[in-house]
């Protein structure tokens, strides 16, 4: 009988529980949606840890470990090439909804990268890589939180 690893599988179903409560507050906060901007992610986390996982853990884990980890990949990648979407009363980006009053700076930094300063959370910080229209993105961004630009 294989043994299945417990830290994939918690780690799989607080993702699944981050992103159902995401949806919800989208779903209670969110209104009507204005505008989608595409976001070009990056596709190297994916492939090298699926590679990781075909060269190192396949061979010597049992086989369920191995789908769930790749099934835990699968998902991360999922929440990462999704399209940036604005709502009348928010953002909806990887999986989480930050409402406009819950901003609290927006920084430009270098290479296309835009910084989003959250109140009030443990982690604190939205990272938003190479956004296509990005002007257009940021004075829509500035208009609804009236936040002004901050460079690093």
């Amino acid at each position: 009988m294989e043994r299945v690893d417990l830290f994939i599988v918690f780690w799989l179903i607080y993702d699944l529980l981050k992103v159902t409560k995401n949806y919800h507050k989208l779903r209670k906060y969110g209104a009507k949606k204005i505008e989608s901007f595409n976001c070009k992610s990056d596709m190297v986390f994916f492939v090298i840890f699926t590679f990781l996982n075909i060269a190192l853990f396949f061979p010597f884990a049992e086989i369920i470990n191995f789908i769930l980890f790749q099934l835990l990949l699968l998902f991360e990648f999922i929440i990462k090439v999704r399209k940036i979407d604005i709502y009348q009363n928010g953002v909806f980006y990887q999986s989480k909804f930050t409402k406009w009053d819950e901003m609290g700076s927006i920084r430009e930094l270098e290479k296309g990268r835009i910084q989003i300063e959250i109140n009030n959370s443990f982690f604190g910080v939205l990272n938003i890589d190479k956004v296509e229209r990005r002007e257009e993105f940021l004075r829509l961004l500035y208009s609804k939180t009236e936040l002004k630009a901050k460079t690093h």
